[in-house]
């Protein structure tokens, strides 16, 4: 943890490692210390931006996307940058951070349920390995976890574990409608 972080020198030295450091977890750790010290401040904010843009390790991504849905929710411009990743970032991971920080932060925002049954229905994610994040699974969970009541949840729900090319997203749609589906 590191101390005085306000004084410009050590700012200065996180943000250099947070950029810089060829140790992703290092640089992961010098966004989260930046946060827990300064959220406030708005060279943090558009920091955090450009690392999400430009960084190219998708851990790093999602911890900058974090640190942004966490200590700026209230700045206008964060949700069109999330609504934006959800459906338009390049790495699957970095897809599914930004679907599921939406959805938690941003449910009750215009247009959100509508992305997020976009993402669940036409996201291209597909599988490589098991061990991978699918988007349209992130996107599924997110709607039935905020959106229980709305019927299109679990229409999007039904169609999904009868048509989806993802056995595993498939094998858990089922397994939700068989669980959690409300009464028809």
């Amino acid at each position: 943890m590191v101390q005085n972080v306000e004084r410009p020198l050590t700012r200065a030295v996180l943000q250099a490692r947070a950029t810089r450091d060829p140790d992703p977890q290092s640089r992961m750790r010098a966004i989260n210390e930046l946060v827990r010290c300064g959220s406030d401040n708005d060279d943090t904010l558009t920091l955090l931006k450009s690392i999400a843009q430009s960084d190219e390790d998708p851990h790093v991504i999602a911890t900058a996307m974090a640190a942004l849905a966490k200590g700026w929710r209230e700045d206008s411009a964060t949700l069109a940058w999330f609504k934006t990743y959800a459906q338009y970032a390049q790495n699957p991971l970095v897809r599914s951070v930004a679907i599921e920080e939406l959805a938690r932060g941003w449910h009750s925002q215009c247009n959100v349920f509508e992305i997020l049954s976009k993402c669940a229905f036409v996201d291209p994610f597909r599988r490589q390995h098991e061990s991978e994040v699918n988007p349209r699974q992130r996107a599924l969970a997110a709607m039935i976890e905020q959106y229980p009541s709305y019927h299109q949840t679990w229409a999007l729900v039904e169609e999904r574990a009868e048509n989806d090319a993802d056995p595993l997203l498939r094998q858990y749609a089922s397994q939700q409608l068989a669980t959690h589906a409300p009464s028809q």
